[in-house]
This record gives C-alpha cells, structure tokens and sequence, in this order.
C-alpha cells in the first residue's frame, strides 16, 4: 500500500481514493510471506465464487491462497466481488492487523519462512498442509518456561441446561464442538438433542437449534422417495467450514431406512447436505471433517460392527472410503458409553491420517493405491480429546496439550503445571479441544462445566 509522489515532488498517501478487493487480497497474500507458484489451487475459488471470471488474471492465485488461508471469504451470494472497493485508509488498517496479530511470516513483501525448534512468545510456527482449506491463524508455539493463563468463558456455576448472559448460563454436556470465523462457539448437547451457542458478540449462550420439525424431509433413492422424521434422528457431531462459512451436523435416523444424515444449520433454516443408507445398525461415530474438497469425511463402527470411513460431497449419497473390514481401513478402539475415545482425521496429498485417541495410534492411509500403516503407537500415555488443525494433530492428556506432527513426532505444547487460573478452578481434563481465530486454545472442561480459553495471544 505505497503513496503517491505528486507533480511538484510531496509524497500523499491519498486516503480516501478507492482500493480494490482483489488488490487488497495480493497486498495480504505478499505481507504474510506465502509462496504463490507452490501454494495457490485456483479450483477451490472457481468452484466457490460464481464471478470468478471477474478477478484479474494476475490475482487469481493470490486470492486462491487468501481464501485457503482464511485471509479473506466471500459474500453468503457465493461471490467475491474482486473489483469491489473500500478506501485505502480501510484497506491500510486490515493490512496493519493482519501483520500485527497474524500468526504467519511477518516479511512485508514477502519473504521466507523460518522455523525455529525453542521458540519464545509470540514466534510461531510455519503452517504445514491444512485439514481444512480456510482455517484461521496457526496457533503460537509457547516456550515451555511461560505461564499462561485460563479464562472461562461459558459456565462454571454447576451443571444446568441455562441460556442468558454468561453471568448465569449454564453448561449440562459438550459432546462435540467448533468454532466460527467471528470466535463463536457451538457445542452439541447429545442428550437433549441440541445445539447451543456461546455468542461472543454479545456474551450470551443461546438455543442455536434443537432438533425439531425443521429437520423433518425426505429425498430420493432409486426412484423412490425416503421421508425422515425428526423424531427418529439422534445428533452426534458438528464440524464447520471455514471455506463456505458453514455450520452442519452429523447424526443418524432410524427411521425405516437407517440412514446417516448431514444437515447444514444456519440461523434460519436446516437443510439435507448428504445421507447414506445402509443396514450396518453401528452409529457410535467416531470423527465429522470437511477436506480440501469440501468433501465431507466421517467414522463410525468400533463397537458393535467393524471400523468405517466415509466420504460424501454435499448433496450427493455418502461413499464407503475406508473399511476395517476388507483391510482397506483402519481397526477404530472400542467406543463405551463412558469414555468416547476420540478419533481424528488429517487428509494431506494421497493419504488420510487416522488418530485413535483409544488405541493411541496414529495410522496411515495411503488411498490410491491401497496402503495401510502403523506411523507410531504410544504406550504410556492416556490421551483424553485430540483435534486437527492447521496439518496438525492436538492432543491433551490431563491438562497437557501436546502436538503431533504426520511423521508421528510428539512434542509438549502447553505444560498443564505452566497454566494459571483467573478463576482460580484448575482444569483436570480436557474433554474437547479447539482454536479460536488468533490460536489460542480452546477447551470443554467438563469436572467444572465450563468452556475456557488458555490464552496463547
């Protein structure tokens, strides 16, 4: 965002002339130090912005790695709008944040990405291959010497079923839970059938959706039309995509057919994404992603039935991927009703990376051709919730996070003897685990009924 020189030799910066979006993404995509040439994927863009064919030739990759990289999103039209203007002092402002609280190189103009094995606060990370095409900044590394404090952000006052201000909102379970681009938290609450929302604007919990009526529908299978009924579908898990700004929820319905269903939930409305019939009556699922195609991947089995993964694009019947049962897949830890033994999953080139909190393996599955294998196995340690994010997988043992990388090496991330409390109620265990957009932790802690934050930032 350089000035201009006018006619008698002053230097303006000219704040009020109009910059273009396009022009402001290139500006992002330099200050943050990406490679273009080895990281841009126009697909993902062309499939996503319906005026495509209006971004300028030469900012097309630029915008590709912008948006794969939660730089920049689109509008709910499904378009980008490239020659859309906001003022250059706006644009200068952006451009200041991104540098200042971006996690990413900080080389104005480009520059390459360094990494360093003892970091300090705030160095970070390079990123590796993302699980999902637009998530938010890599979460910092912290020196093993910090000290870093807990803010509880939802709950704390017992277990209760209580929206309202966060003064008196209540926590009953967390069963699965996610964040938005904006920090909002939806949590999933299996036994009463609900999703519910931390709403960071306002400093409200609220009924996001309960299973009712609005997911009552049908759809078509070989000519024949299956209607489903609300009454019969239990939700199990929500992921969120960062690429589409998209909230859904995996669940089952034993209505006759069994199927598998995957709704998208907006404020307003809930609609049918995906489903698959089949008889397998097993729907402990284990793990809900969306890859870089904006495919959905889910598990479930390891109880009553054999081991399965799943793929499906949305609006299209889900696909067998993987399966235990013909060795094409992987053997899922038995899932009780005590403990769910989290699983998983990091899709990276050809291979989908498989993490069983329960057997404490990490395996690799090549896809084309067919190859299972054991990366590593840990026998010492009891892992309690894991995550994926940013080509990284997390796992907390206790009140210890830890990272593990796709080549199996393990490494402490946060000490839980370097966490201080605000509250003063430590944390046992770590139920669910997440990031908000500035990389700090984010995690369910269900011995207090609260949802907090570990403050990386």
């Amino acid at each position: 965002m350089t000035g201009y020189r006018t006619a008698d030799g002053s230097y303006i910066f000219n704040p009020t002339a109009p910059a273009l979006r396009e022009d402001i993404t290139v500006a992002l995509v330099k200050l943050k130090g990406y490679d273009v040439a080895r990281l841009a994927n126009r697909s993902i863009i062309e499939a996503m912005f319906k005026d495509y064919a209006g971004i300028s030739e030469a900012a097309k990759d630029y915008v590709a790695v912008a948006v794969e990289n939660g730089l920049v999103s689109g509008y709910q039209d499904e378009t980008f709008r490239p020659q859309a203007s906001i003022t250059r002092a706006e644009a200068a402002t952006l451009l200041w944040r991104a540098y200042q609280y971006g996690n990413d190189n900080k080389g104005v103009g480009g520059g390459n990405q360094t990494t360093t094995t003892t970091p300090t606060p705030p160095v970070t990370q390079p990123t590796t291959p993302t699980t999902n095409p637009s998530t938010p900044s890599q979460p910092q590394q912290p020196s093993q010497a910090a000290k870093f404090s807990v803010d509880t952000l939802v709950g704390g006052m017992g277990q209760g079923d209580v929206d309202g201000p966060v003064s008196i909102a209540k926590i009953n379970a967390v069963d699965s839970m996610v964040l938005d681009k904006e920090d909002n938290i939806f949590f999933l609450d299996q036994s009463k059938n609900k999703i519910r929302k931390f709403n960071k604007s306002n400093g409200r919990v609220e009924t996001f959706k309960s299973v009712d009526s609005q997911f009552d529908g049908s759809f078509s299978k070989d000519g024949k039309v299956v209607y489903y009924d609300h009454n019969d579908f239990r939700a199990k898990k929500l992921t969120y995509s960062y690429a589409s700004n998209r909230l859904y929820l995996l669940g089952f319905s034993f209505s006759n057919p069994w199927t598998d269903q995957i709704f998208e939930l907006t404020s307003s409305a809930v609609s049918l994404s995906t489903y698959g019939l089949n008889n397998r009556q097993d729907y402990n699922y284990r793990f809900f992603r969306i890859d870089n195609n904006n495919n959905f991947i889910y598990g479930r089995g390891g109880n009553w039935t054999d081991s399965f993964i799943y793929s499906a694009a949305i609006g299209s019947e889900s696909q067998l991927l993987a399966s235990e049962k013909d060795a094409t897949g992987v053997t899922f830890s038995r899932y009780d009703n005590v403990n769910d033994r989290p699983l998983d999953v990091i899709i990276a080139d050809n291979n989908l990376y498989v993490l069983d909190t329960g057997n404490r393996t990490l395996t690799k599955i090549q896809l084309f051709p067919r190859k299972v294998e054991t990366v590593v196995s840990f026998d010492n340690l009891t892992f309690n919730s894991v995550t994926a994010y940013n080509g990284m997988f997390y796992v907390s043992s206790g009140s210890t996070i830890y990272e593990l990388n796709l080549n199996g090496k393990l490494s402490t991330f946060i000490a839980g003897k370097d966490l201080t409390y605000n509250d003063g109620n430590p944390i046992n265990k770590i139920s669910q685990l997440s990031f908000d957009s500035n990389g700090n932790v984010i995690v369910y802690d269900d011995d207090n009924k609260a949802i907090r934050r570990i403050n990386l930032v």
